[in-house]
């Protein structure tokens, strides 16, 4: 028999307990029970999901295509919108080819058993998405965790792995629950030595990181490395929907045959390809918004830091607040909610055991008071004044 009810009991008592919380939401502002706040649990760092350009085009491909697809596109789902929106993807990240998949969890665990096998030994950082994770134990792989960014233990289990004939390398460009960047550059050249590729999930560095808001597989010089398969979404700073490969042709011809998840998924509706080529176009003609926005995160990381908050280190627009327990984290986010702040809480099994944190996303819409009104209340949380006794 199962036990739902006394299970979800436990969940409750241990402060694991999650529900939906339905918000009224206005570019960056949120609504609920008349209650506005200042959100900073959004992944739409360039505040694009509301600008004009977007909704423009998303109105125009819907009213011209319909608004679905009606098929996967290797059954009749196919069109020239596709193909239009994987051009600007390459124009994008000035890479070779591209491939449109439904959501940056449907791309990755459609690549990586594409690409990986029982005969397959993957590496993978230790903090990387659940999505990479199902990805790699769907494709039967064995699989081997080195310690956060720890060169040194990655390079050592390449070492005792090297007459593997297939291996590759998973990571994070930037990880979605700490905000730091992996050492792409060291990692593709083990990848060179060792004959293994290198995997990068770029979802929180697309349209933020780099010289160009490129993202950190181009900054480093890795758009058109034969080792490099990159993925990355619509859905973070583009603030539309979907997500695609970046990288060689021959991949992508490869993933067309394999990835079940592209291969059996009706298409993207054309709506959503409309607001992803304009975010495109808006990210290409304005490439100094990524930096724009790291200048704002440092600022308010630096002042953080002043105040004596707990921190995850880092160096983008995502900064986490460690707090710790359930209850301390649920604790932490009433309070800033009370004072008209939205930052949830992120628990296990998001993050480990004791490992709790408010995940703060600047955005391009906050205001440099917004953030600092948001530090100093952080203050008095950590200072005692709103803990509960």
């Amino acid at each position: 028999m199962f036990s739902f009810q006394e299970d979800l009991r436990r969940l409750e008592e241990t402060s694991s307990y999650r529900f939906l919380t339905p918000y009224k939401k206005k570019s960056g502002r949120f609504q609920s029970s008349q209650k506005n706040f200042i959100n900073f649990s959004s992944n739409d760092y360039l505040s694009l999901s509301t600008h004009a350009k977007l909704i423009k085009s998303s109105k125009k491909y819907a009213e011209k295509y319909g608004v679905g697809a009606t098929a996967s596109r290797l059954v009749s789902g196919d069109s020239l919108i596709f193909h239009e929106c994987e051009k600007w993807i390459c124009r994008f990240k000035e890479c070779e080819s591209a491939l449109v998949f439904n959501s940056g969890y449907s791309a990755n665990v459609g690549i990586l058993p594409a690409l990986a096998d029982r005969k397959t030994v993957v590496f993978m950082d230790r903090l990387i998405h659940a999505s990479l994770i199902d990805g790699i134990r769907i494709s039967g792989a064995t699989w081997l965790r080195y310690q956060h960014n720890d060169m040194s233990h990655l390079e050592s289990l390449l070492k005792k792995n090297a007459k593997v004939e297939k291996k590759i390398i998973v990571t994070e460009s930037v990880f979605s629950m700490n905000g730091d960047k992996s050492p792409l550059k060291a990692m593709h050249a083990m990848c060179e030595y060792y004959d293994a590729y290198l995997y990068v999930d770029e979802a929180h560095s697309s349209g933020v990181m780099g010289e160009k808001s490129k993202g950190l597989v181009y900054d480093n010089g890795l758009s058109n490395s034969k080792r490099v398969i990159g993925m990355s979404t619509f859905g973070k700073a583009m603030g539309s929907y979907g997500a695609y490969f970046f990288g060689k042709k021959l991949i992508k011809d490869w993933l067309i045959n394999q990835a079940r998840s592209f291969i059996f998924s009706t298409a993207l509706p054309p709506a959503v390809i409309g607001a992803n080529i304009a975010a495109l176009k808006v990210l290409i003609n304005n490439p100094n918004w990524g930096r724009a926005l790291l200048s704002k995160a440092n600022h308010f990381r630096a002042n953080l830091i002043e105040k004596g908050i707990p921190l995850i280190e880092g160096d983008s627009q995502i900064i986490s607040v460690l707090t710790g327990e359930n209850n301390e984290t649920l604790d932490c986010a009433d309070f800033l909610k009370k004072k008209g702040f939205l930052c949830v809480g992120i628990r296990p099994p998001t993050v480990s055991k004791g490992k709790g944190r408010l995940r703060l996303a600047v955005n391009r819409g906050h205001k440099l008071k917004e953030l600092d009104k948001l530090a100093k209340t952080l203050e008095q949380y950590f200072k005692g004044k709103g803990r509960k006794n």
